[in-house]
């Protein structure tokens, strides 16, 4: 929510996709526009179902770069970053310490 609601007011266009839930309204008061997905799902066929749908969403709407906050999700957005040529991060939803090494993030 916060990156998207930054992204549109520094004049960036953010499209969010998520399972859905009470954040939705949120991102788009904030301008953002929402796809609901089953990207939560951990289930291999649903990850790469999601990372089709991604791809094909990556290559229509223009989108230079894919942000993933959770697992299952970064690993269907990682595969298709591969599938479209497009930039891949992730962060992840924890407080950092340098002596805790992040779980919910991979590096690509």
């Amino acid at each position: 929510m916060d990156i998207a609601a930054g992204l549109v007011a520094a004049g960036h266009r953010a499209l969010v996709v998520s399972s859905g839930g009470r954040l939705v309204g949120e991102i788009e008061r904030a301008d953002a526009t929402h796809f609901t997905q089953p990207v939560h799902s951990k289930n291999p066929i649903q990850m790469v179902k999601n990372a089709l749908w991604l791809a094909k969403l990556v290559r229509s709407e223009h989108i230079d770069i894919l942000h993933a906050r959770s697992r299952a999700p970064a690993w269907s957005a990682y595969w298709a970053s591969q599938l479209a040529d497009c930039a891949f991060m992730t962060t992840f939803h924890a407080a950092y310490n340098s002596k805790v090494r992040p779980r919910n993030s991979i590096i690509a």
